[in-house]
């Protein structure tokens, strides 16, 4: 009896030391943004604003205008132009 409490105290030393490994290796991955499963965000970017239309769009969709002018579209932008 002395034996198998010895062997169940032992067996759950060892369960716990590698679930303990594999937290911590899960928390280092999603530190590392790997091996979670999960894509990273991109980074934020300014939202800025159409002159035509008051439209809010990510900097990286606008097209630039004169005088610094920013817009939607293309067409907003010819729009805009012909005023």
């Amino acid at each position: 009896m002395k034996f198998l409490l010895w062997a169940v105290i032992i067996a759950l030393v060892v369960m716990w030391i590698l679930r303990e490994k594999k937290v911590s290796g899960t928390v280092r991955d999603a530190r590392q943004g790997t091996g979670t499963g999960r894509e990273a965000l991109p980074e934020p970017q300014p939202m800025l604003q159409c002159a035509e239309c008051g439209l809010h769009l990510p900097a990286s969709e606008a097209l630039a205008g004169p005088h610094g002018m920013i817009f939607c579209s293309e067409e907003h932008r010819l729009r805009h132009a012909g005023r």
